[in-house]
């Protein structure tokens, strides 16, 4: 079965840092994501499988404007990331933002862990979704790039967040973990 039957009724969704990702339904009427990839995330996709990272379903080539671009499928998930929660004006406790941290961490640990190390390349409010089920995933995996730039994204994130706190100020032990983790002798 072709990709272009076996996926229709593709619609723009919110982006995921590094490449268009689109809604479509797939086989049986059930939902996917189909995002737009460089080759080598598209060679290092399908042997990444974590909890926090969006469940890989398989790469399909479609042709666009006579030319065959590569998409990696992931199941649907209903939620958003952290840019556009922040951005509509919506907060996270303390205890969200150290959860979808400790998550984010889980995540990075796992790609740095491997043999050859992944670095995800792209962490930040826009790449970290808050899924409806309270589900923390790390999206748009770029599979390339440095690990320390994973840590400053990584802290980034968590300071993006402190930034619109609900139910008041973060306490002083959030912000002197930033500060650690913003130190430049800091390991991935």
């Amino acid at each position: 079965m072709e990709a272009a039957e076996k996926y229709s009724n593709l619609s723009p969704a919110a982006p995921w840092p590094g490449g268009a990702v689109f809604t479509a339904e797939g086989p049986g009427g059930k939902r996917f994501f189909l995002r737009a990839v460089s080759k080598a995330e598209a060679g290092a996709t399908p042997f990444l499988s974590h909890p926090v990272l969006p469940v890989y379903v398989e790469t399909v080539s479609l042709q666009k404007d006579g030319k065959e671009n590569k998409f990696l499928v992931y199941e649907h998930f209903e939620g958003e990331s952290a840019a556009s929660i922040l951005a509509r004006g919506g907060t996270f406790s303390e205890f969200e933002a150290l959860k979808t941290g400790y998550e984010t961490a889980r995540a990075l640990k796992y790609l740095h862990g491997l043999s050859p190390r992944v670095a995800h390349g792209a962490v930040s409010p826009a790449s970290v979704f808050k899924c409806k089920n309270g589900r923390v995933l790390l999206c748009g995996c770029a599979a390339a790039g440095d690990i320390r730039a994973d840590l400053k994204g990584f802290a980034g994130l968590l300071r993006a967040l402190a930034a619109a706190p609900a139910g008041g100020r973060y306490s002083d032990p959030y912000f002197k973990m930033l500060e650690y983790l913003e130190l430049p002798e800091i390991e991935a």
